[in-house]
């Protein structure tokens, strides 16, 4: 009978983590998913975790906003007054969410509410904030700073790779 390994959250974890500031605007945040082949950041500001933004995110507020263009109408002023003009078709819906999104940022739709592990926490108990949470990354932290992000493929490679087996 083999003797059971005891892994830790830094043991799985990835040490690299890419970031982005809260800052940064929606398209250059798109281009860093496409770059960076990922599906979420952590969002750091001074040095200091201050969010999570996904893609799932970004869809959100997307979503979000087509409906408050749907719901919004453009006004026009001429010399009888104000005259409301509600939006006709797609395409200008389109250009009303897109004048808006063009101003949102990171911080609009990142999530405040934060998830993380311990690096010293047990497999077991990030896993079990994985699936409590509904989430599929997690910011790993140590002494309050971001040192490495762990997520369910962390999980599966450790499987795959053999370093743990389940017993039967």
């Amino acid at each position: 009978m083999s003797t059971p390994v005891h892994l830790n959250v830094r043991d799985l974890m990835h040490a690299h983590v890419y970031t982005v500031p809260p800052s940064m605007p929606l398209d250059e945040l798109e281009e860093e998913f496409l770059a960076k082949k990922v599906s979420g950041f952590p969002v750091v500001e001074e040095g200091q975790l201050v969010g999570v933004v996904s893609r799932s995110d970004v869809v959100r507020q997307l979503a979000l906003e087509r409906s408050l263009a749907e719901l919004t109408s453009d006004f026009y002023w001429d010399q009888a007054g104000f005259h409301e003009e509600p939006a006709q078709s797609m395409r200008q819906v389109a250009d009303r969410v897109g004048q808006r999104i063009e101003d949102l940022r990171v911080e609009d739709l990142m999530s405040r509410h934060l998830i993380v592990a311990l690096a010293d926490d047990s497999l077991e108990t990030a896993a079990q904030k994985l699936l409590e949470h509904h989430i599929h990354r997690m910011p790993v932290v140590d002494a309050g700073r971001l040192v490495g992000m762990i997520s369910t493929l962390d999980y599966v490679r450790l499987f795959s790779e053999r370093r743990v087996q389940v017993s039967r």
